[in-house]
């Protein structure tokens, strides 16, 4: 301790140890009381020597051997405590705490009284002025009064820490502060009451000139507004301004911040009246701006003022005004105006004005369920311009799957973009979209058109081998890969997705058989792609077909090392494919006598495959088999690429080049009229002729009676190598009308698994519960009808897999 504490110390020691009475101690304090709040200036030396009067005034247990006059307003329920060495209780004698009590309370009212005559002046200097003057005046009397109250708290800080904290603490009365606390009361009850009207009429006149773009003092209105927020004052403020969390802009503990400085008076008086002008002015600032602008202007008009009342909160408002000031705000200019957004919405959706549409959103989603009523407006949206697109080109899209890809594509990077580009991907637009083109994928114009729900999942199905397919334009590799994934959109929105695997494994097979794929990886990931989105069992079947095809390249080559082995050998090169009849879609064959040419490799490969594999039984299935042919009869060689039944016709002309086609029929052993649809294909090839004269030709031509064929020597193509192998239209439409037979069969018996395993694990389960059950496990696979669900049950009940409760009929029960 230096010699200047040291001597503080000291005097401060002999001023508490001397004798003072309370006229004694006011006649000292209140001169330097009045010199604070005139605002003149205090030595060091004088402010400490006040302290040290109050100090020793307040340590004071006797004066002037006088006993503390009885003040009931000071006593307190105190239980009497029995002792054990005679001392008086409480109630028979002053005690010490009673003694200070009546000292702290003597004082206290001292400074009371000072205080209100002080500021009776400042009322006589206030009352008169009135609008900014009286702003003005009140924010430099404010300021004033606040930092002599400071100076006068600091004075009497001994009583503040424990006579004031004593009282507050044993509950003796509910309306004791600190001396800071006191004078904001006193300046509560002597200016600010008496002044409210006018205060709050100048206050909210300048707000409005702020809000009309005038300019103004906003720090006066920050210095008025601080006063209101800190009269609201509670028992435990503090004076000292580096703890007085209400003196700062932004509160770091708000907990602490409500309990020293309630906003009782900030709410009652400022807050209410504030927001009820607010919504006064923007009411009549909406209706006058939406009467003379349009729709879109007002709404950057509303994002401008929300932003603005948020810089204003922030400048001269208590902070928890904020959230009340926005909801106020967003009431009076959204909410209110709902209708009116609604249908400025409605005319930016039909022009798809995305930034227009993104300021909309970004207004109606700053308010509880702003934006559910738009969902559906979206949804519509997509289904009728989507709808719209497919219906333009219906048919041509019907029979293009390549057009009807781009098309849906093209609906689906339109909404898309709307989606995200004016509603930054919100989760309810995209669910909206998502519905919108489940239902345009499933329920088009070309569906309604096929009269087949399940038109799409075959498109799909058929895209996919034209882009899988080798052909002059295939694509590389990383365009091919973008082709499937972009697929793969709208796949995932397909209801029917079992008619797509049906129609796709048999186009697969075909270009296995064939050996017509563009690229191997490209067909294992579009399987990939199948199983992540459908599951295993979904492409088990799918990967069984690429597994036999290497094991057939693995039997080949051991075929070959066999014939080897026996030196034997044949006229011609074959490769056969061994296909497991569970896993291909294999369809009824036509029947076919197999030419003496290729008769013979295919019973050495039986043999050979007999010994190999006892007991496992070979079909030929002649319609995916292909075949190619040299033809030295002709001008030049051509090598002919044919069917195994055009193979087999061709074949016949090596004795004759004539056949009465009766005769050539009975040769080849082709039911009629599918021989006559693979003729035909010759005949308009020009390889066969019926007639010299270069005519069309079709299977009528076949049927008069007596008709011949021959070959016509006088061939000629500018294709050494010639594709006979064309497809055949009425084959086709069998094939979609087998498949779409076998889709229907199959859907039945999977329903039909789908209850057994469910009610193998519930054992019983009533109907309603049945039925919800199936539709969810089936959902990834196809929608059956209720129905066919229905039909499916009651079958497991005549096999006896099910039966129906005795007591209650609508309950099944699993039979073991």
């Amino acid at each position: 301790m230096n010699g200047d504490s040291r001597n503080r110390a000291m005097q401060q020691h002999s001023m508490a140890n001397r004798k003072i009475t309370l006229e004694g101690m006011w006649s000292e304090v209140e001169p330097g009381l009045t010199s604070v709040f005139q605002m003149k200036q205090m030595s060091k030396g004088g402010y400490m020597h006040h302290y040290s009067t109050v100090y020793s005034y307040c340590t004071s247990m006797t004066h002037n051997g006088q006993e503390p006059p009885s003040a009931p307003s000071l006593q307190t329920k105190s239980k009497r405590r029995p002792t054990g060495r005679g001392e008086p209780s409480c109630s028979d004698a002053a005690t010490p705490s009673t003694q200070a009590a009546w000292v702290g309370m003597e004082l206290y009212k001292k400074l009371t009284d000072f205080i209100s005559g002080h500021l009776v002046g400042v009322r006589e200097k206030l009352k008169h002025h009135r609008g900014d003057e009286l702003l003005v005046a009140y924010a430099k009397q404010w300021q004033d009064f606040r930092f002599s109250s400071k100076v006068a708290h600091g004075m009497c800080m001994y009583l503040n820490r424990h006579w004031v904290k004593r009282e507050n603490d044993e509950g003796r009365h509910k309306e004791i502060y600190p001396v800071y606390g006191l004078c904001l009361v006193q300046w509560r009850e002597n200016i600010f009451s008496g002044l409210e009207t006018q205060l709050l009429r100048a206050i909210m006149d300048m707000i409005t000139r702020d809000r009309n773009g005038e300019l103004i003092n906003s720090n006066l209105l920050r210095t008025t507004v601080d006063s209101i927020v800190e009269l609201g004052v509670s028992a435990d403020v503090d004076g000292d301004e580096r703890n007085q969390a209400s003196a700062n802009r932004t509160v770091t503990d708000p907990s602490r911040d409500n309990k020293a400085v309630g906003l009782h008076v900030y709410k009652n008086s400022f807050e209410s009246h504030f927001i009820d002008e607010t919504i006064k002015f923007y009411t009549q600032e909406s209706q006058s701006f939406l009467a003379t602008n349009p729709v879109e202007i007002y709404i950057g008009k509303v994002v401008g003022r929300l932003a603005e009342e948020d810089v204003r909160c922030t400048k001269y408002l208590h902070e928890s005004s904020g959230p009340l000031l926005k909801k106020t705000m967003e009431d009076v200019l959204i909410i209110k105006q709902m209708d009116i957004l609604h249908a400025e919405f409605k005319k930016l959706l039909a022009e798809e004005k995305l930034e227009e549409l993104a300021s909309i959103y970004n207004l109606l989603s700053r308010v509880p369920n702003g934006v559910d009523s738009l969902y559906k407006l979206v949804e519509t949206h997509i289904k009728e311009f989507g709808g719209a697109t497919l219906a333009n080109n219906a048919e041509q899209l019907m029979n293009d799957p390549r057009a009807f890809v781009l098309a849906i594509l093209e609906v689906y990077d339109r909404s898309s973009k709307l989606i995200h580009g004016a509603f930054k991907g919100d989760h309810g637009f995209s669910t909206a979209m998502d519905k919108a083109f489940e239902h345009l994928v499933n329920n088009n114009a070309i569906t309604v058109l096929a009269k087949n729900p399940a038109k799409v999942s075959e498109l799909l199905a058929r895209y996919c081998d034209g882009v899988l397919k080798k052909s002059t334009k295939n694509p590389d590799e990383l365009e091919l890969e973008e082709s499937l994934t972009r697929l793969m959109v709208v796949f995932r929105y397909v209801v029917d997705k079992d008619v797509f695997q049906k129609f796709y494994s048999k186009l697969l097979s075909k270009r296995l058989v064939l050996q017509t794929s563009a690229s191997d990886d490209a067909e294992a990931s579009m399987i990939s792609k199948l199983k992540a989105l459908c599951g295993f069992e979904y492409t088990a079947k799918l990967q069984r077909m690429f597994q036999d095809i290497g094991l057939s390249r693995d039997l080949n080559d051991q075929l070959r090392a066999h014939l080897e082995t026996g030196n034997r050998s044949f006229d011609c090169e074959f490769g056969i494919q061994v296909l497991s009849t569970g896993a291909w879609p294999l369809t009824e064959r036509n029947t076919l006598i197999v030419p003496a040419e290729l008769e013979r490799p295919l019973i050495a490969f039986k043999d050979f495959y007999g010994a190999k594999y006892n007991g496992r039984k070979l079909t030929w299935q002649f319609n995916l088999s292909k075949t190619e042919l040299s033809a030295n009869c002709f001008s030049k060689k051509y090598i002919f690429q044919a069917s195994s039944y055009q193979a087999a016709i061709l074949l016949c002309f090596n004795s004759k080049t004539q056949y009465p086609v009766v005769e050539l029929q009975q040769m080849v052993g082709t039911e009629r009229p599918y021989f006559d649809q693979i003729l035909v294909i010759l005949l308009k090839q020009k390889v066969l002729l019926i007639r010299e004269e270069a005519e069309e030709v079709d299977e009528k031509d076949l049927l008069v009676e007596g008709v011949s064929v021959k070959l016509n020597t006088a061939f000629k193509s500018k294709k050494l190598k010639i594709n006979l192998n064309l497809p055949i239209r009425a084959e086709q439409k069998q094939e979609e009308d087998q498949t779409n037979k076998v889709i229907e069969e199959d859907r039945k018996l999977l329903i039909q698994a789908t209850i057994v395993r469910i009610m193998k694990m519930r054992k019983q389960l009533r109907h309603q519960e049945l039925m919800a059950e199936t539709l969810q496990l089936l959902s990834n696979r196809f929608k059956p009808s209720v129905i066919i669900i229905k039909r499916c049950i009651e079958i497991l009940i005549d096999k006896d897999f099910l039966k129906r409760d005795e007591e209650a009929k609508d309950q099944y029960t699993y039979v073991a």
